[in-house]
């Protein structure tokens, strides 16, 4: 098995607001990593080397 770079996840940075009706709004403070546009886009890329 190999072993795995911690750079192979993403760690999330959140703001969390609670509302007074009891919901929760969980909001990322950093934009999303790049990515392709369609799932296709990954099957091809995985399938691929």
């Amino acid at each position: 098995m190999s072993q795995l770079d911690p750079t192979d996840f993403w760690s999330p940075d959140f703001d969390i607001e609670t509302r007074e009706d009891g919901s929760i709004l969980m909001m990322q403070t950093e934009p999303l990593p790049d990515h392709l546009p369609t799932l296709a886009d990954y099957l091809d890329y995985w399938a691929c080397p």
